[in-house]
């Protein structure tokens, strides 16, 4: 099932950014209308950080200063498979001491604690930021964020798995969204997609069926 986030910012975001609306007005020319592009993360990023590694150059090198990105960490929660404890996860992750789980011959007839989520993690953070200058895959941005976002391999054996991607966020002035058509975004595939995320300075108009 395709899942879709969208955040829509009215002038509810309480930081000022310098460049509101540079991208002038946009009406929807037909259905599916893609206004985000995205990237996925290199590595962790550590609160306070004002630089984010990308893995995607062409999307680093499609900014400008004044731009708005998102930063969104999609995956990276941890569910009790009856197999391994949160604190062998963190020793995988090189968070803490390992301490395995006691061995269980059959964890799928545990139904009172398989599937239970033992930890949020990061999942869900998500922060806006203007960006100040792109070099390279790098981009820094105007103040430092205030959580941190793992970016980590899948671990076979639990399925453990941790992505963060950064979004373009456009700066229109006005939005209209006319019947029959729509703004959507690019499926969530693992490393990217799955949010439509937009700044309007001014009006959104979302007409008949739009």
């Amino acid at each position: 099932m395709r899942k879709l986030l969208l955040i829509i910012s009215l002038l509810l975001i309480t930081n000022t950014f310098a460049q509101r609306g540079h991208d002038g007005d946009y009406t929807t020319p037909g259905i599916g209308s893609i206004v985000n592009t995205y990237s996925k993360v290199n590595g962790t990023i550590a609160p306070s950080s004002t630089t984010i590694t990308v893995a995607n150059a062409a999307f680093a090198s499609s900014l400008a200063p004044g731009d708005l990105i998102m930063i969104v960490q999609m995956q990276g929660i941890f569910i009790y498979d009856g197999t391994v404890s949160i604190d062998y996860y963190n020793s995988l992750m090189g968070w803490g001491s390992a301490v395995p789980y006691p061995s269980v011959p059959n964890p799928h007839a545990q139904t009172e604690l398989y599937g239970k989520v033992n930890d949020y993690m990061q999942v869900g953070y998500h922060e806006l930021r203007e960006v100040v200058s792109v070099a390279g895959n790098t981009i820094t941005l105007n103040c430092g964020l205030t959580k941190d976002y793992k970016e980590f391999p899948v671990e076979s054996d639990h399925g453990i798995f941790g992505a963060v991607q950064v979004v373009a966020v456009p700066r229109y002035q006005n939005v209209t969204i006319p019947t029959g058509t729509s703004i959507t975004a690019p499926a969530w595939n693992g490393q990217t997609g799955g949010i439509v995320a937009l700044e309007i300075n001014g009006n959104l108009s979302i007409n008949g069926t739009g």
